[in-house]
């Protein structure tokens, strides 16, 4: 995908008037001053898979442009353990190890996800105490294995569309080891989604918030866009700012149907940026 960076420049910065005197107070006439930006404090990120593993030119241009970032599948239950019992973080250590190099931030994505078509085949065929002796097992796992790796987690995926956990352990599924992020899509998107209307995205997090043992950390919006309305994107974030939480776009794409360098990809972009100054 490509971003327009410029407007994310010009939306972020601002003039500054810089004094320079002397130990007595004194001012000096023409110093010439050199500022030099060491960390950002905005991230911008990208997805990355497995591909970029040995890929030299792909990593190259990947720490070039971003500083955080997200795997896309290897962290996934069917993908560390698609048997019961045999773990595999080969893929996921590997590129954990690929962004601690380069400094980069990285998400957590997923611990569970309530779409049972994305759980592996043995867990939907778990129930009561088995099923939550297994995701105990799974938080501890990844809690114990990646400690301190990642900023945040997207600990039950889509929780508006789906019910998965919920349905067979109850709404206090999610272990007080975790820290959770409410990840779901079509909350910023569109307003013709019954189930996961800004209202209703609200009123789940604050049902959440009651619940012992559950903390809340932020908001995590996955924009999958058709064609942007940027006016009911930004009405949006208002009301979700209200929840005093921070803010993440977690996934953003727009349909390859509009031109990848239209005004509507640069309206989103500043829209999302200039909302987050």
């Amino acid at each position: 995908m490509w971003f327009p960076l410029n407007t994310h420049f010009q939306a972020r910065k601002r003039a500054v008037t810089i004094h320079v005197s002397k130990e007595n107070g004194e001012s000096v006439e023409g110093a010439e001053v050199t500022v030099e930006q060491i960390s950002k404090d905005f991230p911008i990120g990208s997805a990355i898979s497995k591909t970029i593993l040995g890929n030299i030119p792909y990593q190259e241009w990947f720490v070039k442009r971003f500083d955080a970032t997200v795997f896309e599948n290897e962290l996934k239950w069917y993908a560390t353990e698609s048997d019961q019992g045999k773990l595999n973080y080969t893929l996921a250590d590997k590129m954990m190890n690929l962004v601690r190099a380069n400094r980069i931030i990285a998400r957590g994505h997923n611990i569970f996800w309530e779409d049972p078509k994305y759980n592996p085949d043995w867990v939907r065929n778990l129930t009561g105490e088995d099923l939550r002796s297994a995701v105990n097992r799974r938080i501890k796992s990844l809690m114990t294995r990646y400690r301190g790796e990642f900023v945040h987690w997207d600990v039950s995926n889509e929780m508006l569309h789906f019910d998965f956990y919920e349905s067979r352990l109850g709404k206090n599924v999610i272990d007080s080891l975790a820290t959770l992020f409410f990840n779901d899509f079509n909350v910023v998107e569109t307003c013709s989604d019954e189930k996961s209307t800004v209202d209703e995205y609200i009123a789940r997090v604050r049902e959440l918030q009651r619940y012992d043992g559950i903390r809340m950390d932020g908001i995590g919006l996955e924009g999958h866009f058709t064609t942007p309305n940027v006016a009911l994107m930004r009405a949006i974030l208002d009301k979700l700012a209200t929840l005093q939480l921070p803010i993440w776009l977690t996934e953003i794409d727009i349909s390859s149907s509009l031109d990848h360098r239209s005004q509507v990809h640069k309206s989103l972009f500043s829209g999302l940026v200039q909302f987050a100054i």
